[in-house]
């Protein structure tokens, strides 16, 4: 699993459809940038807390991963536990290869 997700990643961050880090990611959630969030199943509770919060009343989807924070920096060359998809196709692409992969 991971070869077109990652791939897919590595393509949105070079077209700047894809940020990353918390206070990045908030900033963006916060100014209505962010459709999708992406987190590493290695988060801690307490940042998986905080995102939820500033999302609550948002609609925003967050999606925990079975990817680490390593797998993530191979994907897109830096290490991060939390990615903001900016809305647009490839944000759309990327769910659809990761829900297809997920059931392989």
């Amino acid at each position: 699993m991971g070869n077109n997700f990652g791939s897919l990643l590595g393509l949105s961050r070079k077209a700047n459809f894809l940020n990353y880090g918390f206070e990045t990611v908030k900033s963006l959630v916060l100014k209505g940038e962010v459709k999708v969030i992406l987190i590493t199943y290695d988060i801690s509770d307490k940042t998986k807390k905080e995102i939820n919060y500033f999302i609550k009343d948002l609609s925003i989807r967050l999606i925990e991963t079975e990817y680490s924070m390593e797998d993530i920096g191979v994907f897109i060359g830096k290490k991060t536990k939390i990615i903001g998809l900016k809305d647009g196709g490839l944000t759309d692409k990327i769910i659809s290869i990761y829900n297809l992969e997920k059931k392989d």
